[in-house]
């Protein structure tokens, strides 16, 4: 009979471990895309390139997150500005994935993550 009840039990309890490891990652990718998000709105935006732009925000999401963080080995982002005459856009999408440790048993063997943000800016 205990033997039965095992299995599920630790299905539940590894399951309960997974999702708590994808929600940790997930709040660190949300402040990292803020913080390039936030990066990107105080540069010069009219003047700068597209690929030093998004060279520069990469740096800024890489370097708020932790350097042994289980997402950032399939990290990937799209940048977006877009400068009107008295505003200014600048946003992020970041997607990666989470391999799991224990719902592979039962098939899932990763999760994706992904935070979408923009920031905005009027000028006065």
């Amino acid at each position: 009979m205990a033997a039965m009840v095992f299995l599920p039990v630790m299905m539940l309890v590894g399951g309960a471990i997974d999702l708590l490891r994808v929600s940790g990652a997930l709040a660190e990718m949300r402040q990292a895309a803020d913080s390039a998000v936030l990066g990107m709105a105080n540069m010069d935006m009219e003047s700068t390139p597209t690929e030093q732009f998004e060279d520069h925000a990469m740096k800024i999401l890489k370097a708020n997150t932790s350097a042994n963080a289980v997402w950032r080995e399939s990290l990937d982002a799209q940048f977006t500005r877009e400068v009107k005459l008295n505003s200014r856009t600048v946003g992020a999408k970041v997607t990666s994935q989470i391999d799991t440790m224990f719902m592979g048993i039962i098939g899932v063997s990763s999760i994706p993550l992904e935070y979408e943000t923009k920031a905005h800016q009027k000028k006065q």
